[in-house]
């Protein structure tokens, strides 16, 4: 079956030679077959925040057992302890504090710029596993250790404290 593509000017003519420029009904309809499948698959990707948050609180808990190492460093403080609560979404979390901090050998939160404690709680759907990071003054740890945040692995190493 041979489809013709006709097409006729604002003055009710065909074009000179017949020859029409266009896309026939069949073609305009297999692309938005074509396009509505795609949507269907790939629309509710874009519409979900889920590995977004996952990925976020993995990105922050990452930069907070950073911060501690470098606190530790800067403050001279004996400790700096990163404590990751294990669970899915609230109550799970970590929580930094310090002690054997100069002057007089003060102990308790690492507090944020802002004044507020350096904790955060998992978002709803992202499993922490339990784990606590001890930096000492020189930022090195006890001990490598390892804590899992919304599927991803945080390694700290022993004698550099190398957090990644």
């Amino acid at each position: 079956m041979q489809q013709t593509r006709v097409a006729i000017s604002w003055s009710g003519k065909a074009p000179p030679g017949g020859r029409v420029n266009g896309y026939t009904l069949t073609e305009l309809v297999t692309v938005l077959v074509i396009v509505g499948i795609v949507a269907a698959f790939a629309g509710p990707r874009f519409f979900t925040t889920t590995d977004f948050t996952r990925r976020g609180f993995y990105e922050d808990a990452l930069a907070a057992l950073r911060y501690a190492q470098k606190f530790a460093i800067a403050s001279r403080c004996t400790s700096v302890t990163a404590t990751f609560t294990a669970g899915t979404g609230p109550p799970a979390g970590y929580a930094l504090t310090r002690a054997g901090c100069p002057p007089g050998n003060t102990s308790g939160a690492v507090v944020r710029p802002d004044g507020s404690n350096f904790s955060n709680t998992a978002p709803s759907g992202v499993a922490v596993s339990a784990a606590t990071i001890t930096f000492d003054e020189m930022g090195r740890t006890t001990a490598s250790a390892t804590v899992t945040v919304g599927g991803r692995t945080i390694t700290v190493e022993q004698e550099t404290g190398f957090v990644h």
